[in-house]
């Protein structure tokens, strides 16, 4: 999809097209930080991640708009199921964005590139929104072809295309290659795919390791064997950490609880999924491993609310003991997508909005800085107290 959030906004809002704006995660123009900018933005220097109070120093003409994740949510499953009446091969990646393989799909709907056309008209009739095709024999070029072919193109992206195009073709526009391995590149001054392509292994090798080396050679030569993975309903996530000593502070054992949380929740969202089970595993320096569960009356995916779920698991159950732990874990079931949320309740208060837009600012950074570049600070008061 084209500037996905930003667009959805100019579609449910005429007084917006064709004016710059910004989705940001706060009503106040000095707080926040960009979701997404449309076209009209971007010409004036605005990309994702930018701290809000920049825009407005750059351009006074662009308009803030806080995010209604929401509604994109409703608009990206909309997609997909205009997605999934060509094919049931589809591997979402994030909520506008997906990899289909329609190789079976040819004898009832013609060619790659047919379908292609059909997606995007459907998308553009029945979501009244504007996106790219890219069509490819592999993810990597299609890829490729999609971002090249930004906005509202639709290109295919043949193999001898893209020998003739390596020289002109930024190395950090292969999918994978983020800010860290770019600057890296640049340092052994490789700009273009071209320029990848003549660095040799050995090089690689010494500065990235042998993994990335190769990875990197494969995709300069246009060369991908990963397939598209169907998107399956999981039943729950999870994640546990084992202590290389057992551990009774309980300061100690909440940070690593919610650190387990974290990634947890992360996962939950990166799948489009809200929970209303948190279950938390913990195991005695004894060996003996003990459960506890608890069920909210909704769903959520939101990191706070979840760690206030946990904290009120771990103080209720074992922080009054003072046994030392030598594992912790934390699983999320009774899984649902957000908008199967019951009718009856209200979606999402006013503050659930903003720490659901921080959420969502966190991931994203989170993906491309790292995990360290931001968190979220807990109070010190025990969460049974006032949960």
């Amino acid at each position: 999809m084209d500037a996905f959030y930003a667009s959805v906004e100019q579609r449910d809002f005429p007084e917006l097209r064709g004016k710059p704006i910004v989705v940001t995660g706060s009503k106040d123009k000095r707080h926040g930080v960009v979701c997404a900018a449309s076209y009209e933005a971007r010409a004036f220097g605005i990309r994702a991640g930018m701290p809000a109070y920049q825009v407005s120093m750059l351009s006074p003409e662009i308009i803030h708009r806080p995010g209604r994740f929401d509604e994109y949510m409703k608009t990206s499953r909309k997609m997909h199921k205009i997605f999934g009446t060509y094919t049931p091969v589809i591997e979402p990646v994030g909520l506008d964005e997906a990899f289909l393989d329609v190789t079976e799909s040819k004898r009832l709907f013609g060619s790659a590139e047919a379908i292609g056309h059909k997606i995007k008209q459907r998308i553009h009739e029945e979501l009244r929104l504007n996106c790219t095709v890219g069509i490819a024999h592999n993810k990597l070029l299609a890829k490729l072809g999609s971002d090249m072919g930004k906005p509202n193109g639709f290109m295919i992206f043949t193999k001898d295309l893209f020998d003739q195009m390596a020289p002109k073709i930024k190395a950090n526009k292969l999918w994978g290659i983020g800010p860290s391995v770019s600057a890296t590149l640049a340092l052994l001054g490789v700009v273009t795919i071209a320029d990848l392509r003549k660095c040799p292994v050995k090089v690689l090798r010494d500065y990235l390791g042998t993994h990335s080396a190769y990875h990197l050679q494969e995709m300069a030569l246009g060369e991908d064997s990963s397939v598209v993975i169907p998107y399956t309903l999981p039943k729950s996530f999870g994640a546990e950490e084992t202590f290389e000593q057992d551990i009774s502070d309980e300061s100690q054992l909440l940070g690593r609880l919610y650190r387990l949380v974290d990634r947890v929740a992360k996962t939950l969202r990166a799948h489009h999924m809200q929970a209303r089970t948190v279950h938390m595993k913990a195991r005695f320096s004894d060996f003996i491993t003990v459960g506890y569960s608890q069920t909210l009356p909704t769903p959520t995916n939101q990191t706070l609310e979840l760690r206030r779920v946990a904290q009120v698991l771990f103080s209720v159950r074992f922080s009054r003991n003072g046994r030392p732990l030598r594992l912790l874990g934390i699983n999320l079931s009774n899984l649902t997508p957000p908008g199967e949320i019951c009718e009856e309740l209200p979606l999402f208060g006013e503050t659930d909005k903003k720490w659901e837009l921080l959420d969502h600012v966190m991931d994203q950074a989170h993906d491309k800085y790292g995990k360290k570049i931001i968190g979220i600070c807990m109070p010190p008061t025990p969460a049974h107290k006032k949960w």
